[in-house]
């Protein structure tokens, strides 16, 4: 089973002052340092800074809680995605399954909650979405091919997903060559989680039946994911 991973602790570091010093600001040195409030980005915002000039406008950028977040672009990530992609429309055709489409997982701040799957299957053909983005209400299935992104994908984007109440989740972890299937959303993360090695088979629950090899959704391995 694949161990989800906390994120990181910053550790708080010590403050110094000199004795000379400390009767001239005695209020500032005794008291709490509060923390400036970060500033939370909307999706609109993350696209006029593309236009703007301060994000690079052939990068793709998500959404999460209103946090930045740059998405992964390079060879094994994009043959990792066109694989999984190629699965699910052969179950669910083009009109609902879809790649990188951003979604709106949150009903109380829709606007800074905008991640964007590599992969998705939607409820309703695309045209449904012409006017509006879809909400979790709308997502049967939502899929990350992970590289450099595991831990995050493993931990905060699961949790995200699962509060969402998004019925089933895929990891393709490119790099362990392995595929993590989430299942059974709950407030908490989701309670069904289950690992497929390579040479193992896995199918979506809305078809069971319909199983796929996992070698077959990875690209050919590299000397790195090898070692």
């Amino acid at each position: 089973m694949a161990q989800i991973v906390k994120p990181e602790s910053i550790d708080n570091r010590s403050r110094h002052s000199s004795s000379a010093a400390r009767p001239l600001l005695p209020q500032f040195l005794d008291s709490p340092i509060e923390i400036p409030g970060r500033v939370r980005w909307t999706r609109d915002q993350v696209e006029a800074l593309k236009c703007s000039g301060f994000l690079e406008l052939e990068r793709r950028y998500e959404v999460i809680d209103g946090e930045i977040i740059e998405m992964s672009d390079n060879p094994p990530h994009r043959a990792g995605v066109v694989l999984l992609l190629a699965y699910l429309v052969s179950l669910f055709t083009a009109l609902r399954a879809c790649s990188q489409a951003a979604f709106q997982v949150s009903k109380t701040d829709p606007a800074r909650n905008n991640p964007i799957p590599d992969v998705s299957v939607t409820t309703l053909e695309a045209s449904a979405y012409f006017n509006r983005f879809p909400g979790p209400e709308d997502m049967l299935f939502v899929g990350e091919v992970s590289d450099s992104s595991l831990a995050y994908d493993l931990s905060g984007k699961a949790l995200l997903y699962s509060r969402a109440a998004i019925p089933e989740y895929w990891v393709l972890d490119i790099v362990n060559r392995r595929l993590i299937v989430h299942r059974t959303p709950t407030e908490r993360g989701y309670t069904d989680i289950q690992v497929y090695s390579e040479t193992e088979e896995a199918a979506t629950h809305l078809f069971p039946d319909s199983k796929v090899r996992v070698s077959d959704l990875l690209p050919p391995a590299t000397e790195q994911t090898m070692n």
